[in-house]
């Protein structure tokens, strides 16, 4: 297209000038006394024009000229430049390489170079950036080589070039590599405070908040590593199974904290619904409050969502038999007190999944707490058979040993107890 252009424009200009020149019949006279010299308007144009192209191009020339050591000045200080970057390179390509030795040399090359050069100031920003980054190197590297005092000292050097220079980005590296080194040690403390250190934007990114949430974990401050976890999960930084398998595990170390069961509710209330409606939180909830001697009726309302959802609004394609076992055993335990309307939900659940025999267990184990034998008998008897094999069969036994301590058959208990101890060996 530009030449296109170019052409149409030459094609112009011929026109225009055949147009004046071609007719043209006008003289020009110089007057030199005493001579007198006439030439055609034409001629005389053609020498103006040469003698402005000659001009221009000696003008140039002598510019250029003048200019020639500035642009030697300038060549000379890009290739010493071109250099430093060559040398940074090979620096941090040696350190991924596992040549920390290396590595560390030729960081520091680069930061004796920059030193003893002031000249390479005139760079500004670029000189800075590369000497703080040269630092952080060749701390690296000496950490990989276990020399933690020479470590210190040179990211001490680097943190404080990256300060001088304002270089936001470095510091902010210099900030997350001293947090993982820390985390290293287990020390989630000072981790901590090397994440406080990082700017408004650092605070927000991913790397950032994986080592917060690891500094979190050893602090041992469940609280606010669940609240990190969420932002993690919400900038899609895990799949779906890794997010809850994250989340589940720092909600067990949320009730492991616990030391009583009002802190046990505290912690469940700091939980999300979505949280609460994972079996597997319920139930180690329902277990740790068992543990503290905490209220039946209070887990039995967290277990309520989680029972209605598994058993009667799942489709008998989506019914997990484990899952539902699982709530067995979490409840089992919390059956105390236990009122008319969780009778009849069991019951619900029982005559809705007739073939799952842990809701018959369930149902009387439920019974029994109301003081129906013969129904929590019967129940109880059939489940025998259907439980053979799994974890609820030595606890039928036992239910059925206390059902007959009950009724005041010490011999049929007896022998209940015996089956329960067989299973136990």
């Amino acid at each position: 297209m530009r030449v296109a252009f170019w052409l149409l424009f030459v094609f112009a200009v011929a026109v225009l000038m055949a147009m004046i020149a071609g007719g043209n019949t006008a003289v020009v006279t110089l007057f030199w006394a005493p001579n007198r010299i006439d030439v055609s308007f034409n001629f005389a144009l053609t020498i103006l024009i040469i003698v402005f192209v000659l001009m221009h191009f000696f003008w140039r020339s002598i510019s250029a000229l003048l200019k020639l050591p500035e642009q030697a000045r300038i060549w000379r200080q890009t290739q010493r430049e071109r250099a430093l970057h060559q040398t940074l390179l090979h620096a941090e390509a040696h350190l991924a390489s596992g040549r920390y030795t290396r590595a560390s040399k030729e960081a520091k090359q680069v930061m004796n170079w920059l030193h003893e050069h002031p000249e390479m100031n005139e760079l500004g920003h670029t000189a800075s950036l590369q000497q703080s980054i040269a630092a952080l190197t060749a701390a690296k590297a000496h950490h990989f080589l276990q020399d933690i005092k020479q470590r210190d000292l040179l990211i001490e050097q680097a943190l404080t070039m990256a300060t001088q220079a304002k270089l936001a980005p470095v510091q902010d590296a210099i900030a997350l590599q001293v947090a993982a080194w820390a985390l290293e040690q287990n020390d989630g403390k000072l981790a901590l405070q090397h994440l406080t250190s990082l700017s408004a934007g650092g605070v927000r990114r991913t790397a950032a908040l994986r080592l917060k949430l690891r500094a979190l974990q050893a602090a041992k401050d469940a609280g606010k590593a669940i609240e990190t976890g969420r932002l993690l999960i919400k900038h899609r930084a895990f799949s779906v199974n890794a997010s809850q398998s994250l989340i589940r595990g720092l909600c067990f170390a949320l009730f492991e904290q616990a030391k009583d069961s009002n802190q046990m509710q505290n912690a469940w209330a700091l939980l999300q619904n979505e949280e609460k409606l994972q079996v597997d939180v319920v139930c180690f909830a329902a277990k740790r409050m068992a543990l503290l001697e905490g209220s039946s009726l209070t887990v039995r309302e967290w277990i309520l969502p989680v029972w209605e959802q598994c058993i009667f609004k799942n489709s008998a394609e989506n019914f997990d038999i484990n899952l539902i076992r699982k709530l067995v055993l979490a409840l089992q335990e919390h059956l105390q007190d236990l009122d008319t309307t969780w009778l009849a939900a069991i019951e619900k659940a029982y005559l809705k999944r007739p073939n799952e025999a842990s809701l018959q267990y369930l149902f009387g184990l439920a019974c029994l707490q109301q003081k129906l034998w013969g129904k929590a008998e019967v129940l109880l008897s059939a489940a025998t058979t259907a439980l053979k094999g799994t974890e609820f069969e030595r606890q039928t036994w036992c239910a059925l040993a206390a059902l007959s301590e009950q009724k005041g058959q010490q011999e049929k208990a007896a022998l209940y107890y015996k089956q329960a101890a067989l299973l136990s060996n």
